[in-house]
């Protein structure tokens, strides 16, 4: 009965799809879609913000969100590092300065 509901239900088949990529990414030790967007909002950034300052294309960084690629192991041990030390954001490039270069500049 559940094989000829997601036959003929697209959404259901796309559902179980996600849910078997969430799955893969557990397995595989990686953080899930659901993992990143919680990130991503803990920091207060959409998709394009963090994307900017992870140096990483918006469409990329969507695509992690949204299950179509996986991101790296050093994407994703960057986004755990910033789930746990979310001050590390100030770290990053911004416009296109690098704050530790100014920070050693005005020593």
């Amino acid at each position: 009965m559940k094989a000829n509901i997601i036959k003929t239900n697209p959404q259901a088949k796309e559902d179980l799809a996600k849910i078997k990529k969430r799955q893969q990414r557990l397995k595989d030790g990686f953080l899930t879609d659901q993992d990143i967007k919680r990130i991503r909002g803990k920091l207060g950034f959409a998709q394009r913000e963090m994307a900017k300052k992870l140096g990483v294309g918006k469409n990329n960084f969507a695509r992690y969100e949204n299950l179509s690629v996986r991101q790296s192991k050093a994407m994703d041990n960057l986004l755990r590092i910033l789930d746990v030390y979310p001050e590390a954001i100030k770290v990053l490039k911004s416009k296109g300065k690098n704050i530790l270069n100014d920070r050693a500049i005005e020593r």
